[in-house]
């Protein structure tokens, strides 16, 4: 993180667009937020019925659906998810990776 601060921003100060080249800074940040977020569990509300698509269930008016992005961000669905690796934001060619807010749920 400090070879990038210093070789994108060169001593000066960090301005919105210098920001955007921090890559791999940001994507130490999204890691720490998978394995750490700072909601571990959170609950949301149906405002009315509804199916959630990726188990079929039916949800009624009212109900509320709880989640735990605690252990969704140590599920089989990341590549060794244990382990702490912000390369799994960085894409081939350098860029961030934006994975679903419904996987990734520290910015939802």
């Amino acid at each position: 993180i400090v070879r990038e601060i210093e070789n994108v921003l060169k001593g000066e100060r960090p301005t919105y667009d210098s920001i955007k080249d921090l890559i791999y800074t940001q994507a130490t940040f999204f890691e720490t937020l998978r394995l750490y977020p700072s909601v571990p569990k959170n609950a949301k509300y149906a405002v009315k019925a509804d199916i959630l698509p990726s188990c079929n269930i039916k949800v009624q008016s009212g109900d509320s659906i709880l989640y735990v992005p605690y252990a969704m961000g140590r599920c089989d669905y990341w590549e060794n998810p244990s382990e702490f690796q912000p390369q799994r934001f960085i894409s081939k060619d350098n860029r961030l990776i934006n994975f679903s807010p419904y996987v990734f749920t520290a910015f939802q």
